[in-house]
């Protein structure tokens, strides 16, 4: 728990976390924490707070896709190490 939400990291490096589970009241989102460099061919993904951050919504069981979320979820940790060698530069203003 981090942030008052389930997050997962790689190897506890919460600085460079995965995804975490957020829920409300009537949804659940999946949110990635560098989701902005992540293909997303479907266009799932959701601009959140941040300039990386993104997020996918379920508002019903129904909705979930087990099989999209192990991608997402795939992606992000290939795409951990240039998030993590690049993120300061990526992060500056344009």
């Amino acid at each position: 728990m981090k942030w008052g939400n389930p997050t997962f990291a790689l190897n506890g490096d919460f600085h460079h976390w995965i995804c975490s589970v957020q829920v409300l009241k009537n949804k659940v989102s999946l949110v990635f924490h560098f989701g902005g460099l992540l293909s997303d061919e479907k266009n799932r993904l959701i601009a959140g707070s941040s300039k990386f951050l993104r997020k996918i919504e379920y508002d019903s069981l129904d909705s979930i896709d087990e099989e999209e979320i192990k991608g997402f979820i795939q992606k992000a940790i290939e795409k951990l190490p240039f998030f993590k060698e690049n993120w300061r530069e990526l992060n500056k203003k344009d």
